[in-house]
């Protein structure tokens, strides 16, 4: 199987782990860091497997990538889609992340060092995945 092949699955799979991500989230209304494994994993794995029979440092650079988007996607859809309480004046106001601040300045407001050392595990993990020979 080729690069292009493996590419088309990776960004599949960022799009089915971000989703996954930001679904967690948004129906329990919390951040589960440990969610971001199964996020970096689902491309690292679905790249890795297709070009299983390519050269390993390629593959893991572009796993790490495919990893670190998913997560950062999943991150996104929340940013986009959970609404957080605004103060104007005497009144309370429920608008999106997104109206509110920037992407930057969201993820500086929630992400911990425990949330960073899930997200660099999860890019580890991808990487690593995109790089077994599954079989071969």
């Amino acid at each position: 199987m080729g690069w292009i092949k493996g590419i088309i699955l990776g960004i599949l799979g960022v799009l089915i782990g971000g989703t996954i991500f930001g679904g967690i989230e948004m129906a329990t209304g919390y951040f589960l860091g440990f969610i971001a494994l199964i996020s970096g994993a689902i491309p690292g794995l679905m790249f890795g497997y297709s070009t299983r029979d390519k050269s390993k440092l390629p593959r893991a650079l572009i796993g790490a990538v495919l990893g670190f988007t998913s997560i950062l996607f999943g991150y996104y859809i929340v940013y986009q889609t959970v609404e957080i309480p605004v103060k104007y004046y005497w009144i309370t106001l429920h608008v999106k992340a997104s109206e509110a601040m920037s992407f930057s300045e969201f993820m500086s407001a929630i992400v911990d060092v425990k949330d960073l050392l899930f997200f660099a595990i999860g890019i580890i993990e991808s990487s690593v995945l995109g790089t077994r020979d599954y079989g071969r």
